[in-house]
């Protein structure tokens, strides 16, 4: 699967395993994913995202949009939902996982790859695999990923955030506006929305209807929060200074990591380019997510020493 800034296992391996083969699994801990200095700009590439220091006030900077703490996604615009493989249709085995979660704003879509084997011939096993070793391995409450989507284009419901009335979409959100926290990116988890394209796309591109889902799901999400898909909004993440970088972004951009593979990744300004056409632009937005999270059944959020 993607490498989320850890070198604990090889997930190539491990997913190659599973597809193949079967696979065994150990008990472990369900914990929020750990807070972690922030990784600086895209090492593969060379390239540093601008950073800046917060203001001590939520006002205004001189330097940036407004920042605020609360996200008003009444006037959301854009495509309909796509059509969500729901957890119960994957096969989720909800018994393992932690019912806690953490929610806030969402105000960055993040693009990676699993990078495990392409065009699988049964892609929910591979989902369940990924969920299985994130939480039974890594120590996730769930599956770290807030979507996947497949060769075929099918789009999974990734974290679970609630439950959902009959015929509600599962949209991976509290009801108000706020998505739920996953596993993806490191120091980049609240605020963020992760999407995981199924395949290892280090050399070679996703399928047309994987790119025609991903775009559909981003402009869906980005449409609702209003993010603008071009933009490069500043980004305050807990206990972390002000960063600067692309609203749809690669992990690669913000972490220490490969993913989501030059194949994918070297797409993405066309992506969201498409994702423009469909929903337009929007004025920057930046939230205080220190202050905007939200917590349910016992979550807690990681806080470092002396805060």
């Amino acid at each position: 699967m993607c490498d989320r800034c850890s070198v604990s296992i090889d997930r190539r391996q491990f997913i190659h395993r599973a597809v193949v083969g079967g696979l065994t699994v150990v008990a472990g801990a369900s914990v929020l994913p750990s807070m972690a200095h922030a990784v600086d700009g895209d090492a593969a590439a060379g390239k540093r995202s601008t950073m800046a220091t917060p203001s001590s006030s939520p006002a205004s900077s001189s330097s940036g949009p407004t920042r605020q703490t609360k996200f008003d996604s009444s006037r959301s615009v854009g495509p309909v939902s796509p059509s969500i493989v729901t957890r119960a249709e994957w096969g989720a085995d909800e018994t393992i996982r932690d019912s806690a979660r953490v929610f806030a704003p969402i105000r960055k879509l993040i693009v990676h790859h699993s990078a495990s084997p392409n065009e699988p011939s049964n892609p929910a096993s591979v989902v369940r695999e990924i969920y299985v070793n994130d939480v039974k391995h890594r120590g996730y409450q769930d599956i770290g990923y807030n979507f996947l989507v497949d060769h075929h284009g099918r789009i999974y419901e990734g974290r679970w955030a609630r439950h959902y009335a009959a015929g509600q979409i599962h949209d991976g959100e509290d009801g108000n506006g706020n998505g739920v926290m996953g596993g993806h990116a490191t120091s980049f988890n609240a605020g963020t929305c992760g999407v995981c394209l199924l395949g290892d796309f280090t050399t070679r591109q996703p399928t047309e209807a994987a790119l025609a889902s991903l775009v559909q799901l981003l402009a869906w999400k980005a449409g609702h929060h209003m993010i603008d898909p071009i933009g490069s909004d500043a980004f305050v993440p807990p206990y972390l200074r002000v960063r600067i970088f692309p609203n749809i972004v690669g992990h690669r951009t913000i972490g220490s990591t490969l993913c989501p593979g030059r194949g994918l990744n070297d797409l993405l300004p066309s992506i969201r380019s498409d994702v423009r056409q469909r929903i337009g632009r929007f004025p920057a937005v930046s939230v205080d997510l220190l202050h905007a999270l939200r917590f349910t059944n016992g979550a807690t959020y990681p806080r470092p020493a002396g805060r």
